[in-house]
């Protein structure tokens, strides 16, 4: 028998990665999978920033995969991420700039995985 992490265990940022795609222009986009890699929904998610808070759950865009989900940001602001079950806390997180093939700059968006331990 081998002990596998429960829905209450706690969340760990594994990547960060920027999405250079316009089609991915200014989102924050979650992946949050068990220590099996599979894909956990109904997580909530609760992102702060100095306007205001948002709060929402993976799992809501099967199609996308059930430990999806994803936040529209502002292109100038910064943001905080809070991880409800586990409490992972990941500060500071911003669009990254992104050139077009023409050299042209725009806001990117960016893939914050997160795995159970």
């Amino acid at each position: 028998f081998t002990p596998t992490a429960g829905p209450g265990m706690p969340f760990v940022l594994t990547s960060q990665e920027p999405l250079c795609a316009q089609s991915s222009s200014k989102v924050m986009q979650f992946i949050l999978t068990d220590s099996n890699r599979r894909q956990v929904a109904g997580v909530e998610i609760i992102v702060t920033w100095s306007q205001g808070e948002d709060r929402f759950f993976t799992g809501f865009k099967p199609e996308l995969g059930n430990g999806y989900a994803d936040f529209a940001m502002e292109a100038d602001a910064i943001y905080n991420i809070r991880i409800v079950t586990g409490g992972a806390f990941v500060p500071d997180i911003s669009a990254p700039t992104c050139t077009d093939p023409n050299g042209a700059e725009y806001p990117g968006g960016i893939l914050l995985t997160f795995q159970q331990p």
